[in-house]
């Protein structure tokens, strides 16, 4: 008797070690939260006073583990100054890190008040493009265009206000007649002073 006891006991053991090296189940928790058809106020930290940023996307997942947030499907996008419209930009995706800086793989800048467009960046490669919102913005492959000239350049490094840009290997073609001007944030067509009333 105390022999299949002991047989028992010792095939508990065995069995009792085996269940403990099996791994546990693996749940799949999700991190992180999901929003879809996202309106989004962004209110950066930042040294100029009165900047916030608009955002409409299909979809926004807010990843804590990384610190980061993720739009896709841009709707909108734009950045104002005391209540003035200041920049628009387009993009498919833009990731919003934890200090407000934006990056995407490429975008479209439109700057109403000098009436220039910006793209710049490189498909496939997420952070090509950087907007700083202390410093400005950065990346490679630009094509600048405004009512004066068009220019494109291997990269730019730019404040907001394009009052320190810097775009090496730039070919620039100017029109030294110009026909458009810049009004009110578009570019029209020039009108000469003689034709003015």
């Amino acid at each position: 008797m105390f022999r299949y006891a002991s047989s028992a006991l010792l095939i508990l053991l065995v069995l009792a070690g085996l269940t403990a090296l099996i791994p546990p189940p693996q749940t799949q928790i999700k991190k992180g939260v999901e929003l879809l058809e996202v309106n989004m106020r962004l209110y950066p930290r930042t040294e100029k006073q009165g900047v916030v940023w608009l955002f409409a996307a299909e979809k926004i997942v807010n990843r804590p583990e990384d610190g980061e947030s993720v739009l896709t499907g841009m709707k909108l996008g734009k950045r104002m100054v005391n209540d003035k419209l200041d920049m628009t930009l387009s993009a498919k995706n833009i990731t919003i890190d934890s200090q407000d800086n934006l990056y995407t793989d490429f975008v479209t800048m439109n700057i109403p008040s000098g009436c220039t467009t910006i793209s710049f960046g490189a498909l496939g490669q997420a952070k090509a493009v950087i907007i700083d919102q202390n410093a400005g913005f950065s990346g490679p492959n630009v094509n600048y265009r405004d009512a004066y000239s068009v220019l494109t350049a291997t990269s730019i490094r730019s404040d907001f206000e394009l009052h320190r840009a810097s775009m090496p290997g730039q070919k620039l073609t100017i029109a030294l007649d110009p026909k458009n001007e810049c009004v009110n944030g578009r570019i029209v067509k020039r009108i000469p002073k003689g034709d003015k009333k």
